[in-house]
């Protein structure tokens, strides 16, 4: 797949449904060329379909059947998957910059105007209006763009569900220019950043307290025990439950 050859994605030829799939679908690719780290060089000319087709203002369909309605474009430039792409803007022009696009510095300066636009929009605050309702689910300045360049071995190769994971999100959450929380969140997430840089806690605890990630029932637990154990190990399980309740060895 060449930087001028992503996926073909065309719209307006199908039903409504399809469409809709078609377009998560094109977010989905560009989340795993950006986490994934082996296509990113794709990842300019699909973002250019994005930018024709003005996907964040579009409805979005999950394989689940839940839909995404219209974003803000900094919502689907930031926010994580599946409502958009967890990007910024500095790393999404330099990736355009850096691409062999013929038309790299027009799209550049198109994800710089829709970007400033909504800051001016909305007095330069912070855009928390444009939050998607999930259903059921000129050139830019030299410096900015080798910023961003040095910044995708580090921003675009971070694996969800690790610390290194945890840790970017409460560093976004916790600032008052990325996050999309509230004042009383966005504290919790500073302080949890500070314990767990701190070693305080850990990112696994700072996840499910700020509601990443989901606690592990003891159920979960075993579930996942089992999945890992060998036959003799699940035969030793399966004789060890059979004992009669009032056996006292049966904690054994």
């Amino acid at each position: 797949m060449s930087a001028e050859a992503p996926k073909v994605y065309q719209f307006g030829h199908a039903t409504e449904a399809t469409e809709q799939a078609r377009r998560q679908s094109l977010v989905s690719d560009m989340c795993r060329m950006l986490q994934g780290g082996e296509q990113l060089k794709c990842f300019a000319a699909s973002f250019a379909i994005a930018l024709r087709d003005r996907v964040w203002e579009r409805t979005r369909r999950l394989d689940s059947g839940r839909t995404i309605e219209p974003i803000s474009f900094r919502c689907f430039v930031s926010d994580p998957y599946p409502v958009g792409i967890g990007s910024n803007e500095k790393q999404v022009r330099a990736l355009i910059a850096s691409s062999e696009l013929p038309d790299r510095e027009a799209l550049e300066a198109q994800v710089r105007a829709a970007w400033g636009a909504e800051v001016k929009g909305h007095g330069g605050e912070r855009d928390n209006a444009g939050r998607p309702a999930v259903v059921g689910p000129g050139s830019a300045c030299d410096e900015d763009i080798q910023a961003g360049i040095a910044s995708l071995k580090t921003d675009a190769s971070i694996t969800p569900n690790t610390a290194d994971y945890t840790r970017a999100r409460l560093a976004r959450d916790a600032d008052p220019d990325r996050t999309r929380l509230d004042d009383d969140a966005r504290a919790r997430a500073a302080a949890l950043l500070a314990d767990v840089d701190g070693g305080k806690v850990s990112c696994n605890a700072a996840a499910v307290e700020m509601g990443y990630r989901k606690r592990k029932s003891p159920l979960d637990t075993m579930k996942a025990a089992w999945a890992k154990a060998s036959p003799e190990e699940r035969a030793a399980f399966l004789t060890w439950v059979d004992r009669p309740v009032f056996d006292n060895t049966r904690s054994a």
